[in-house]
């Protein structure tokens, strides 16, 4: 179980889904459906989390109007749902969909970031999160609302640059060494 996970209990696989080391443990082949074929077309992309916000359908690109979204800023794009990710034909438009970017949204399934590292990879997954969250709290009011403020593109576009940069998911380490080192054995 998720809970039970731990660096010690991973288990290790190939590109091709062969499990590598001798472990009592099986795969997900959804998520091997998944983070397998990413991995393989991305030498860039060291950790693939998956997670969040699963009732998602619509066009919700989160709106630039805070910190944590600007970082997406022309940065996301999404993938339609076809099912439980079984079929191996999914891992071709799921990479097409997610292009250079390191973060997806999954219709109607839930969130997806791509990390250099675990730790980028869950780092963009707290930011996601919180986009999402925000998101709805704006669609509950209406456009014209005198109280947003709307950022410029080129402000945008600065922002999101700033934070690729600086996104490496160092202090998220910290924060779980803190939280529950466990996670280490």
């Amino acid at each position: 179980m998720f809970n039970e996970v731990t660096a010690s209990n991973i288990v290790k696989i190939d590109l091709d889904g062969s499990v590598l080391d001798d472990t009592p443990y099986g795969i997900n082949p959804a998520g091997y459906a998944i983070y397998g074929r990413i991995h393989a077309a991305r030498e860039d992309v060291g950790s693939v989390l998956q997670g969040g916000a699963g009732g998602v359908g619509a066009e919700m690109r989160p709106a630039p109007l805070n910190q944590d979204a600007v970082r997406f800023y022309n940065r996301i794009d999404y993938h339609d749902y076809e099912g439980i990710s079984l079929e191996l034909g999914e891992r071709e438009r799921l990479v097409a969909s997610l292009g250079e970017h390191r973060a997806l949204i999954l219709r109607n399934h839930g969130l997806l970031t791509a990390g250099r590292t675990m730790a980028e990879a869950f780092t963009l997954m707290c930011h996601m999160e919180k986009s999402c969250a925000a998101q709805i709290m704006l669609d509950a009011t209406t456009p014209d609302d005198p109280r947003l403020v709307m950022l410029s593109p080129e402000m945008c576009e600065h922002s999101a640059q700033q934070a690729c940069r600086i996104n490496d998911g160092a202090d998220a380490m910290r924060w779980m060494d803190q939280v529950d080192p466990g996670y280490r054995a």
